[in-house]
């Protein structure tokens, strides 16, 4: 009975069965000692955080909040870095060559150098924005390459993304691929970024022909 059992602590729930449940629990000296162990590690977290174990949970509360706004500030900080990195690259930009009926087409090619999380994608994202042409972007992540390729409504049957990543992404020993509109794709060479940039006008030139 449970007079027999006295203090329990829950360890475990889970379901078993269709409205069957498996509760699994500690009786007796375990669950005091497991309560003591809880109460101490309580102690070391508030210590840690410098406030009284029954602030906690405000404490802890107003912890995630501040890095909430934090992780705000810094992807406002980001996209105004992408949106003047896009406004340079959009000066940079080359013309590839007319095709038959096919005009001219704008290009962004550009090495972003070192780069940490998706800002390669933040700044296609700006880039697309206020450029209508074809663009790629490379850079290295790690001790890898990320590639992208993004080409405007009006270039996609000559210049398809995909088509572009698949044929850039074995120059830096990678592959990728996607739609005719965006696509990715990723390096293992980073030391082959340069002769990537070298070649890439003309490779993706050759595409329309």
């Amino acid at each position: 009975g449970t007079g027999e059992v006295g203090v329990f602590r829950m360890v475990n729930e889970s379901a078993i069965a269709a409205g069957i449940r498996r509760i699994e629990a500690v009786a007796g000296w375990a669950a005091y000692d497991m309560g003591l162990a809880h109460q101490k590690n309580l102690e070391s977290l508030a210590g840690a955080l410098n406030s009284p174990v029954g602030e906690l949970q405000r404490k802890v509360e107003g912890l995630i909040l501040q890095q909430k706004q934090l992780e705000k500030q810094l992807r406002a900080v980001r996209e105004q870095q992408a949106a003047g990195m896009a406004s340079k690259l959009i000066d940079q930009a080359i013309s590839l060559p007319a095709a038959g009926e096919l005009p001219s087409c704008p290009m962004i090619l550009a090495d972003l150098g070192s780069i940490e999380g998706n800002e390669i994608q933040t700044t296609a994202d700006a880039l697309k924005a206020s450029f209508d042409g074809v663009i790629v972007l490379v850079a290295q992540s790690g001790e890898s390459v990320v590639l992208l390729a993004v080409s405007g409504a009006a270039w996609q049957k000559a210049y398809p993304a995909g088509k572009i990543i698949q044929t850039l992404a074995p120059l830096v020993d990678g592959k990728g691929g996607g739609k005719p509109a965006f696509a990715r794709g990723g390096g293992k060479s980073p030391g082959k970024i340069k002769e990537l940039i070298q070649k890439a006008s003309a490779l993706v030139a050759a595409l329309a022909g």
